[in-house]
């Protein structure tokens, strides 16, 4: 019978899928970022053709139809390469980056598959103003943020007072230990006001052997005509 159910919820979720690609525009979207690097160290110097200096290169594919009663399917399939040699970032993975489907209305947004973490998705507005941009980056270069999971299922809440919050559960599977249950947690709030942004998020996550990592994150930014701080 649990064999039975899951099965029929797979069937679910594709359809779903289905029919916000047969119904909606499907936006192709993506970032080539190519260039010219120097490197001078102590072994000696090099130029050289990199991609990703700036933006990770990508492309994907994005979409959301609206199907009636206030409610709309949504989906995203996200993969990043490599510019200069168009290897795959991940070549055992068609969609490395995002590949999920998702139903949204007035209750919020609900999300499954592989997704953004809500840390990521609120935080780096808040804590980054460069937005996890090359080495100049802070969260880059200065935190262990984690930044997407896979067998993820996320909640919106829907905006009130200023106020959004996203919460992400992601399931185990063969590649980690135990096989069953739940290896990650994670929640964030958001503030925005005018000028002002604020986030915090919660993250607990078991890693191979068995034991967990807590994280907590807190930030916030306020913009001054051209410029953020």
């Amino acid at each position: 019978m649990k064999k039975k159910l899951s099965t029929l919820t797979g069937v679910a979720f594709a359809c779903m899928l289905n029919l916000a690609h047969a119904q909606s525009a499907v936006t192709l979207y993506g970032i080539v970022d190519n260039g010219i690097e120097y490197r001078n160290t102590t072994g000696g110097s090099a130029v050289r053709a990199v991609s990703g200096g700036l933006f990770a290169s990508r492309y994907g594919l994005k979409g959301s139809e609206d199907i009636g009663g206030g409610l709309a399917i949504n989906f995203q399939l996200e993969q990043g390469f490599s510019g200069v040699t168009g290897a795959a970032a991940n070549a055992t993975a068609a969609f490395n980056r995002q590949a999920w489907v998702g139903v949204s209305g007035a209750f919020g947004e609900a999300r499954i598959g592989l997704q953004n973490t809500p840390q990521y998705i609120f935080m780096n507005p808040e804590l980054d103003p460069v937005a996890v941009m090359s080495i100049g980056s802070p969260m880059n270069s200065f935190n262990s943020l984690t930044i997407r999971e896979n067998n993820a299922i996320s909640y919106f809440t829907p905006t009130l007072y200023g106020v959004t919050a996203q919460f992400m559960v992601a399931m185990r599977d063969s590649t980690t230990k135990p096989v069953n249950g739940i290896q990650f947690y994670n929640a964030a709030v958001r503030y925005v006001k005018g000028p002002f942004r604020l986030a915090a998020g919660y993250e607990q996550a078991a890693n191979a052997t068995g034991t967990s990592i807590l994280k907590l994150y807190a930030g916030g930014s306020i913009t001054i005509g051209a410029a953020r701080f």
